[in-house]
């Protein structure tokens, strides 16, 4: 059996992830010293260091994302209408947010981009859900130090930085699914 493509640039970005990510850390480490996780800067810092890591971890974790979190079942469809998704999906479309994305992906409507948009939601998903972690693991700090509404801003910017992210992968790989099915 021969190995799959080599990726030159794997090392580069596996690097480059960490290396953020340790800048992240270190990001909320100061928070932690110089406000501390009761002043709402802690909310503030914990959101802008999660969503700022997004674009470095999707590519390295995505293969190593399970089956059950990338195959939707159908009868998920009701609570991305109760959560809202369409509308944030089409608001998402009206400011030209997915039609950017899909330019730079070179994926823009295409039926031969539909095997990227696949691996690009599989990304956004690794790379959200971790960020989702983060905040809910920064969450416990503010909690434990009695600063309920700092903990909720923390949880706050986690369900909008990510969940919501997390959510319309799911929904797009819904929708994806019969197409890649037909390829």
């Amino acid at each position: 059996m021969t190995p799959g493509p080599v990726d030159p640039g794997r090392g580069r970005r596996r690097a480059t992830s960490a290396v953020v990510g340790a800048i992240g850390v270190l990001l909320l480490i100061g928070a932690w010293a110089t406000v501390g996780p009761r002043h709402p800067v802690f909310a503030l810092v914990v959101t802008m260091t999660s969503f700022g890591l997004v674009p470095f971890l999707g590519r390295p974790l995505a293969p190593h994302l399970p089956r059950w979190l990338l195959d939707v079942p159908p009868g998920e469809r009701v609570l991305h209408r109760l959560l809202g998704i369409g509308l944030v999906m089409r608001v998402l479309d009206a400011v030209r947010w997915n039609a950017s994305l899909g330019r730079g992906r070179g994926t823009a409507g295409t039926r031969a981009g539909l095997r990227a948009v696949d691996r690009h939601t599989r990304e956004s998903l690794a790379a959200h859900g971790v960020g989702a972690l983060v905040h809910a693991g920064a969450a416990v700090a503010p909690a434990a130090a009695g600063a309920w509404g700092v903990a909720g801003l923390v949880l706050f910017g986690g369900l909008a930085a990510h969940v919501y992210p997390v959510l319309i992968q799911r929904a797009v790989r819904l929708r994806l699914a019969p197409l890649l099915a037909r390829l």
